[in-house]
């Protein structure tokens, strides 16, 4: 038999065999379709094929519609801009670009893009595949309203982690192939009807600036199959904010161009696996400004008590505040939920030894019951003594790891009002700069009516009055004061003056918060704690504006020469710094600051608030564990910053001697802990002999916090 008949289907005539059966040859006969004589009519191509129907939906920048195939006859989705968009505008070219770049991701829960055609003006539309099914926005909201108990099997909790890890398969996807989303919300994502998951709107989707590491199995598969896609001339600025408040990440809200990367994507994600395990808003809230001011704190007010700890644990690393404390990668996102839903250990949290023994005899019960049987039979052979140890080992382990997990409870509630207090603080400097440079701007010099009051005058206004929080200095929180050094004289001095005269309001605002109708009868009260000892600006010029208004500098002071004002300079954004000597001789203060640049670059000056160590150390104070030794607070290199040793230490023989130097720092004597902070570790306890050491990373400035305690810390119940 020939090849072309081995690629012909035949069939055997009369039951197969034409002849005797034993006969060495068979005849077959092909098959062959009657065909009709029929005009196919020419179908039509391009933007005509397809049939416009209902609105599917409709959005600031163009509508999505169903519409109908006339060529291959299907139903699909079509996606166009607003007439009104020019082909000239950044839509247009944002739009052009989403296109190539969906088209380009061939991933099963990546909405397929089928083509996209031009009419006439130019104008274009994207043909996609026609989804039928629900946003996962709608899905939860099911999930909400089914009063059904136990719930059906649609709307279970192993259900809606299995659509998400879908959505982390597809990102991590994307994410190899050199791109991300910046719109991860559940509104973008469709879930079909068979179980199908899509992640749709790549509008403000933009390539990855760094490549990411893959395994030799992503490198076998994708090493042709790199992103390509037209350069249109499209770049986001620095500042600038894309992206839903409700879901975006703090580097993305914050407009940090250059951090925002695979991981803000995974932040999105993680918020989106809280409202799929709560049913309820992760960032509430109707106000963009409101929204966006948490996203860019990373704020998350949860309550996880109800949660598995090993699902609350992936939500809380999924939208950890800091890149570096998220997953690596989505597939690490993926790997553990999936660990989960198999009900094993995951990677994101370390488990006492009590959740681990509990989850294996969850699994393995007929291998329970037969050690039980075990521990019966040979029951007898056991000692007293020998139980009554083991009784003892048992509990001191117990007691060991309730102590423990106490501790790192406490010091993680310590670590985040102290964190809020910074957080605070930073949008406060924020403020400032912007308004500052709001007012250069607009030159307002004429609007100014009185000069800012001189401090060496201060004593005779009849506000004014020692304080003794600030070492009995003359202090008057009705006005700031300015100072000008002695070698720039006060007739000379130009636009500091002016502007200092302008910020005078604000400067007040920021300093009082939101205890501006309370603040001046509290003020005075000895034991009223302000978390802030200085509001100021320093200009380029030399003039400084301080606020409360104090009648006492150091001798020779000038603004430029001071720690804060050199550091200061470099910090684009509000950031806060070690520690330095009070030019009052109040003590030692840890600063926040941020430049402020003119239209052309140049300094125009740096604005600061100042915390007094001692502040801090008392906010530690009111919540602080029992039998603490010591707190230390550390810096990135694992050098002392400050520690509960430093509180009431005076700084007076700093003042005239060696007024601009920062406090000395020292390397931790620890060095276990020294390594953990070098690291970057979130959280840990260690012991040295017969000190343990509990410590805990701020979020929103580089340090660490320790306490140090005895080790008879164990002893104690809890």
């Amino acid at each position: 038999m020939s090849k072309e008949d081995n690629r012909t289907l035949f069939t055997l005539l009369n039951g197969g065999w034409e002849s005797d059966p034993l006969a060495s040859t068979i005849t077959l006969t092909p098959i062959v379709d009657e065909v009709t004589e029929t005009t196919v009519e020419k179908p039509s191509v391009g933007i005509d094929r397809y049939e416009k129907r209902s609105l599917l939906g409709r959005g600031g920048m163009g509508a999505v519609h169903e519409a109908y195939d006339t060529v291959l006859q299907r139903p699909v989705a079509t996606k166009s801009l607003h007439d009104t968009v020019s082909v000239t505008s950044p839509l247009w070219k944002r739009f052009y670009r989403e296109a190539q770049i969906t088209a380009q991701l061939g991933h099963p829960s990546i909405v397929p893009v089928y083509s996209i055609e031009f009419t006439d003006e130019q104008q274009p539309l994207m043909i996609m595949k026609r989804i039928q099914g629900v946003t996962l926005e709608d899905y939860i909201e099911e999930c909400k309203e089914c009063e059904q108990r136990p719930l059906p099997l649609l709307y279970r909790l192993e259900q809606r982690l299995e659509i998400l890890i879908k959505v982390c398969d597809a990102m991590h996807y994307a994410h190899v192939k050199g791109v991300i989303h910046r719109d991860l919300k559940p509104e973008n994502v469709m879930v079909g009807a068979f179980e199908d998951v899509y992640v749709m709107d790549w509008g403000v989707a933009t390539p990855l600036k760094s490549s990411m590491a893959l395994d030799p199995y992503e490198e076998e598969v994708l090493k042709d199959a790199s992103l390509d896609v037209q350069d249109l001339g499209i770049n986001t600025i620095h500042g600038q904010v894309i992206g839903t408040p409700r879901y975006m990440a703090p580097e993305q809200a914050r407009g940090e161009l250059e951090n925002v990367g695979a991981a803000a994507d995974q932040y999105a994600i993680g918020m989106m696996l809280f409202e799929l395990v709560m049913l309820t808003e992760a960032r509430p809230g109707f106000k963009v400004l409101e929204l966006l001011d948490r996203a860019m704190a990373g704020t998350r007010e949860w309550d996880l008590e109800a949660v598995d700890p090993r699902l609350a644990a992936i939500i809380m690393k999924a939208t950890e505040p800091q890149i570096e404390d998220r997953y690596d990668t989505m597939r690490q996102l993926a790997q553990d939920l999936r660990l989960f839903l198999r009900d094993q250990a995951v990677k994101a949290l370390i488990e006492p030894t009590s959740m681990k023994v509990w989850r294996r005899i969850r699994q393995h019960p007929l291998q329970l019951a037969l050690g039980i049987s075990a521990v019966f039979a040979v029951a007898g052979l056991i000692t007293i003594t020998s139980l009554w140890s083991a009784l003892q080992a048992i509990s001191q382990t117990s007691q060991h790891e309730r102590v423990t997990t106490h501790l790192l409870n406490q010091i993680s509630d310590q670590t985040q009002d102290l964190d809020r207090s910074f957080s605070d603080v930073q949008r406060s400097v924020q403020r400032l700069a912007v308004r500052l440079e709001s007012l250069y701007t607009l030159s307002s010099s004429m609007l100014v009516q009185n000069l800012c009051v001189d401090y060496r005058s201060l004593t005779e206004l009849d506000s004014t009055k020692q304080h003794p929080r600030y070492q009995d200095n003359w202090i008057n929180i009705e006005t700031p004061v300015c100072l000008v050094p002695e070698t720039v004289g006060r007739e000379t001095a130009g636009e500091g003056l002016w502007l200092s005269s302008a910020m005078t309001p604000y400067i007040i605002q920021e300093y009082q918060g939101e205890e501006a109708a309370s603040f001046a009868e509290n003020f005075w009260k000895e034991d009223f704690l302000h978390p802030i000892q200085w509001s100021y600006v320093g200009f380029a010029d030399g003039i400084l504006l301080n606020y409360p208004g104090v009648a006492q500098f150091g001798e020779g002071y000038d603004p430029r020469l001071r720690p804060w004002f050199i550091e200061g300079q470099k910090f684009i954004e509000p950031t806060c710094g070690e520690p330095y000597p009070d030019a009052s001789g109040s003590g030692y203060l840890l600063p926040c600051n941020q430049r402020v640049s003119k239209p052309n670059g140049d300094l125009l000056g740096v604005v600061g608030l100042d915390f007094l160590v001692d502040s801090v150390l008392n906010e530690l104070e009111l919540k602080q564990p029992e039998q603490v030794q010591q707190v230390f607070l550390l810096n990135r290199k694992g050098e002392i910053l400050f520690s509960s040793a430093d509180k009431g230490q005076q700084v007076g023989s700093l003042k005239y001697q060696d007024q601009n130097r920062s406090k000395d720092t020292s390397l931790f004597k620890q060095s276990q802990v020294v390594a953990a902070v070098q690291d970057k570790q979130k959280q840990g306890l260690i012991k040295d002999r017969h000190t343990v050491y509990v410590f805990s990373r701020l979020q929103f400035v580089p340090w660490t916090l320790v306490y140090a305690f005895e080790d008879s810390i164990w002893e104690l119940e809890r």
